[in-house]
């Protein structure tokens, strides 16, 4: 997978990262969204970058990732605006920087756009290998609850047959590529 989005070239990443909003922007969960999760892609990740700024533009709130400083391996969300400087993490990708009392709680979140290595038609995802999805979101396994909708935002090309899960492994509730939304 690492090796078939490296090979796209700059001009193709914009292209299929804007189709794939597209697709999301038209949807109704995106249009019943307040508060959403984007993330900043890493490499030749499929960018959320057109989301972003339609979060903006649309007058939603933009969140963000940030590696939580207290609670090893789990993620908080800190809003993100078009002027918020960001730093890099340990991991190299560019995130807000923490401050707790800015922090969303993630139950309020409406929609988590999620980056990932691969998916498959049943809403299984690999990302990349440190879990900090899984256990940020662990209690969507264990309640009811609707909020927030995980989406995985993806190149066509990612979808796998199948994928092999843990028991501790998050479903997505849909994922968008350039060619639709798929929901699970």
């Amino acid at each position: 997978m690492h090796l078939r989005r490296d090979q796209l070239s700059l001009i193709e990443r914009t292209q299929l990262a804007q189709r794939a909003a597209s697709h999301l922007l038209a949807s109704d969960v995106f249009r019943k969204s307040q508060h959403i999760a984007c993330y900043m892609a890493k490499g030749a990740e499929i960018s959320a970058q057109p989301m972003i700024e339609a979060i903006w533009r649309l007058n939603k709130t933009c969140y963000l990732p940030v590696l939580d400083p207290d609670t090893a391996g789990r993620l908080c969300f800190m809003p993100y605006d078009p002027n918020d400087d960001l730093v890099r993490d340990r991991f190299g990708i560019y995130e807000p920087s923490f401050d707790r009392v800015r922090a969303i709680n993630v139950y309020e979140l409406d929609l988590v756009i999620t980056p990932l290595t691969a998916f498959d038609a049943r809403g299984h995802r690999i990302g990349m290998g440190g879990g900090y999805y899984d256990r940020t979101f662990a209690f969507k396994t264990t309640c009811t609850a609707q909020k927030p909708v995980l989406c995985g935002l993806a190149y066509a090309f990612q979808e796998l047959p199948e994928i092999h899960t843990e028991s501790w492994d998050i479903c997505l509730d849909a994922v968008v590529t350039e060619y639709g939304l798929l929901y699970f």
